[in-house]
């Protein structure tokens, strides 16, 4: 279950100039660079190697052989000969870079490329020495940056930094056990030798990242952060639509369940009181969120007191048998929290919580069909299968994404933050759902689900 509310999309964009006369054309070299993306992920500290043809143009390029201190020799050899990798191992290219100067002011342009994200620009501007301005991406700013020939950060003992990482994991993670299984070894193994010669947050942020996906189990991930976020759910932020299809069917679209009561108990209200009979709900595209959104929705769908399963922590596991029996969920108590913040709570001083839902007395009686994809992950997964189980809904798309823990951000040291699940999930029947998700009742591709239930009898 991801306890954040969202956490934003994580592109690393460079961009870095230095207006001089026109006469002087700049030495070619490494400048410092400090990013931040979207308005919580960063700063992040890089550096980018500029050539400069005149005193006005420039390009650059990240550090180069990235993928060799993250990967080792060979198998990025064996990378960038099946073009995985981009040539000499650069992550980042800055291509096309101008200086203007106009009315006083120097104003910087370039294109920023970097493999899988695409193109972004920038727009910045050069006052005493310092480049700041923004990233955008189709004509919306996607982040921030500042840059300068030093002086912006000191090179971070990474060593130290995983050091502590480490640490923060053990204490933590729902289940001590996996910390000795061979994929975890091999995690640390890799985690540790990267650490020692990373030469900035961008590689050691894209090791860490990658090493961690090939672990047993979901939701470990690094983040960079000024100030940890609160996890209360924001009233003003909007993660739920509804619309009349027909007047017999309503479609609501939940992008993610990070919102808050107060915004699906009024998408709700439309529901019950639209006078509609079928309702489609849309989670194709729902990574996750808290329990501030998602008990109220899932109280306005069910008819019947509804088991959603038990979240367990390593108070627990350290005394269940494996595989556990039934009579290790027996005294689970049934959550009372109401919220994502007092729930995390309850999760770090307990055993753990067994999920109730309880419905609503004027609950939707129409029939129900959700929409999944392999992106449908987290909080989604127990709504999803408890409903499936209890034959409410009908679940219609692709199998979910296999991403169900209940996790939480825990501050390292200064900036960087780790997400780390604290408890493990089981459904009611016991299974669990991390690294398996919950297979559909009619399998289509995501793209065709919405399609397919408008065609079906309603």
């Amino acid at each position: 279950m991801r306890m954040l509310r969202s956490i934003p999309s994580i592109h690393f964009l460079l961009i870095p100039l230095f207006a001089l006369p026109q006469s002087d054309v700049p030495a070619n070299e490494r400048w410092q660079c400090q990013l931040t993306f979207g308005t919580d992920f960063g700063p992040v500290d890089t550096y980018l190697d500029l050539a400069w043809p005149d005193a006005t143009h420039f390009t650059g390029k990240s550090p180069k052989n990235a993928d060799r201190r993250v990967f080792g020799s060979v198998k990025s050899k064996l990378a960038r000969m099946m073009k995985k990798l981009p040539k000499k191992g650069k992550l980042l290219t800055l291509s096309d870079g101008v200086i203007r100067h106009v009315n006083g002011t120097d104003s910087v342009f370039a294109t920023l490329a970097m493999p899988m994200l695409g193109k972004s620009d920038i727009k910045a501007v050069m006052r005493s020495g310092v480049i700041s301005g923004g990233l955008f991406k189709k004509g919306e700013r996607t982040g921030s940056i500042t840059i300068a020939k030093s002086g912006l950060f000191q090179k971070t003992d990474y060593s130290a930094l995983y050091a502590a990482m480490r640490s923060t994991i053990e204490g933590n993670i729902y289940d001590q056990a996996l910390l000795k299984t061979k994929e975890w070894r091999t995690f640390d193994k890799k985690t540790t030798r990267i650490a020692k010669r990373v030469e900035d947050d961008v590689e050691f942020f894209f090791g860490f990242s990658v090493f961690a996906q090939e672990l047993p189990f979901s939701h470990l991930n690094l983040l960079l952060m000024e100030k940890t976020p609160l996890l209360a759910a924001d009233p003003s932020e909007r993660h739920v639509s509804i619309k009349a299809i027909d007047e017999a069917t309503a479609y609501m679209d939940v992008q993610s369940f990070g919102g808050s009561k107060q915004e699906m108990d009024s998408i709700c209200a439309i529901v019950l009181n639209g006078g509609f009979r079928t309702l489609i709900v849309d989670l194709r595209k729902n990574g996750g969120g808290g329990l501030d959104s998602a008990l109220p929705f899932g109280e306005c769908i069910a008819n019947d007191t509804v088991d959603a399963g038990y979240f367990v922590t390593n108070k627990w596991a350290s005394r269940a048998n494996r595989p556990p029996e039934p009579a290790a969920f027996m005294d689970l108590p049934i959550a009372r929290e109401r919220t994502t913040e007092a729930f995390i709570d309850a999760l770090k001083t307990s055993e753990g919580r067994h999920l109730v839902l309880y419905p609503r007395n004027d609950a939707f009686k129409g029939k129900v069909y959700i929409l999944t994809s392999t992106k449908t992950a987290s909080t989604c997964e127990p709504i999803v299968d408890a409903l499936k189980r209890s034959g409410r809904a009908t679940i219609v798309g692709e199998n979910t994404a296999g991403a169900m823990l209940s996790a939480t951000l825990f501050q390292v040291t200064g900036k960087y933050h780790l997400f780390l699940p604290i408890a493990d999930y089981y459904n009611a029947d016991l299974q669990r759902l991390d690294q398996v998700g919950v297979k559909p009742d009619i399998e289509v591709k995501a793209d065709d689900a919405l399609d397919h239930v408008l065609s079906l009898p309603r």
